[in-house]
């Protein structure tokens, strides 16, 4: 076994990434360092409130990330999928998600500053259940990607960090586009729910990409100086990305994206640089589940209790408008559950030092199965 004390992979990447501004400036300006982090799929499956609930009926999920709190607390942009609803009261988990309200605290109380809200469960709950989710999410101090609240809004967000302006830009695929009408995930999206949300279809794949080039170019126009975009496609538990993902890696890359991120296989896939005009743009696959119940004693593998956080440190350029250098790392993650105080806990566990005297691990007696978890990660993000 491999004595991890820092990052388990880094990949430094010196480019010269094309852009504009005058060579003799005249107000030289500091670059900015930038981190920016984001993981994968955030579950709320029913199992996981009730481990949650406490003696007074109410929620708290912060446990869930108290293993993670620290490193997601270096970045200055933070990512995560919402792959659920905030619907309200009654709770529900699959097929048709609702969680409590307070799972938004306990992911913002983790570090997160962006929430993408554009996958196959967005629409669990219709449009009220929709517009809820962005309302909880806001509230929390979350900036939302991946769906509006009203017609008109911008389809992407912005952050601001060290002078910095970041677009993120997210979107799902959509189930079918039968006479003109919607689906996500077999559920009929109305005509003022679908101007809402961020969608593609892998039937008309190119056609519906372009939309997202021209909002790529807007953003930019508007002032956005880094391009991030996050979406959701590919197959459930394949370890492999399919002929969608790569294309839509390839023409998001092409359309000036600078990092893009995937999720919904639940699972982690490869990792790359993808190069465009002497830029080099990260891609990440899947990044797996950060946090779910699918377990290897529910779905007959383990491959979904594996995660990471992947890791994007930049160097922004003011005076000649570009990113000077990309440096990328992950740092994989695990889920403990285990049984203690007459309930289920679920402990994300990061794999790094000394990962095996972790509380959770230590307390779970769950060593084998988290050294095991170690391997997988390695063995699928190593194979570039």
């Amino acid at each position: 076994m491999r004595n991890i004390k820092t990052v388990l992979f880094l990949l430094t990447i010196s480019a010269a990434m094309s852009g504009c501004g005058g060579i003799f400036a005249s107000k030289n300006i500091a670059p900015a360092d930038l981190e920016i982090y984001a993981v994968g799929d955030i579950m709320a499956h029913a199992p996981q409130h009730k481990s949650a609930q406490t003696k007074n009926g109410s929620y708290d999920f912060n446990e869930n990330y108290d293993y993670v709190r620290q490193i997601i607390a270096k970045a200055d942009v933070a990512i995560c999928n919402i792959e659920f609803t905030f619907a309200g009261f009654p709770y529900a988990g699959y097929p048709r998600f609702s969680a409590p309200d307070e799972i938004a605290k306990a992911v913002k109380n983790a570090g997160f500053n962006v929430a993408v809200t554009a996958n196959n469960h967005m629409f669990d709950n219709g449009i009220g259940g929709l517009k809820r989710t962005i309302e909880v999410l806001q509230n929390a101090g979350f900036k939302t990607a991946g769906s509006v609240l009203n017609v008109g809004d911008k389809k992407y967000t912005v952050i601001e960090v060290k002078g910095v302006s970041v677009a993120v830009i997210a979107a799902t695929y959509n189930s079918s586009v039968a006479s003109g009408s919607v689906t996500i995930n077999g559920l009929s999206v109305s005509t003022e729910a679908e101007k809402l949300i961020n969608h593609f279809g892998y039937e008309n794949l190119d056609n519906d990409l372009k939309k997202y080039k021209n909002y790529i170019k807007q953003a930019k126009s508007d002032g956005a100086n880094i391009i991030v975009c996050y979406f959701h496609a590919g197959e459930e538990y394949k370890r492999e990305p399919n002929e969608f993902q790569i294309e839509i890696a390839k023409k998001l890359a092409e359309y000036g994206a600078d990092i893009i991120f995937m999720s919904h296989p639940h699972v982690l896939q490869k990792f790359e640089i993808l190069k465009y005009k002497k830029r080099n743009i990260p891609v990440y696959y899947s990044l797996g589940n950060f946090i779910s119940n699918q377990r290897a004693e529910n779905l007959g593998h383990r491959y979904s209790e594996d995660g990471m956080i992947a890791a994007v440190s930049l160097t922004y350029n003011f005076n000649k408008k570009r990113i000077d250098a990309v440096r990328t790392e992950y740092i994989p993650t695990w889920v403990d559950k285990y049984y203690k105080d007459s309930r289920f806990i679920y402990s994300i566990v990061p794999l790094i030092n000394d990962w095996a005297n972790n509380p959770p691990i230590t307390f779970s007696g769950h060593k084998n199965q988290a050294r095991q978890a170690y391997e997988d990660i390695i063995s699928i993000l190593s194979s570039n």
